[in-house]
């Protein structure tokens, strides 16, 4: 589900692909979370 905001500024559409890159680096910050990711999950958030 694509996100769109459409105001007198503009018009922005926000991807799924774009919306779960957002959530797993800010999930990969999290103190505890970081701890449960296997490693190659932390490399692949960590290239972005």
């Amino acid at each position: 589900m694509a996100v769109k905001l459409n105001n007198e500024f503009g018009f922005i559409e926000y991807s799924d692909e774009v919306l779960v890159n957002i959530a797993g680096a800010a999930t990969m910050e999290c103190y505890g979370v970081v701890g449960m990711a296997s490693k190659e999950q932390v490399t692949v958030f960590g290239n972005y």
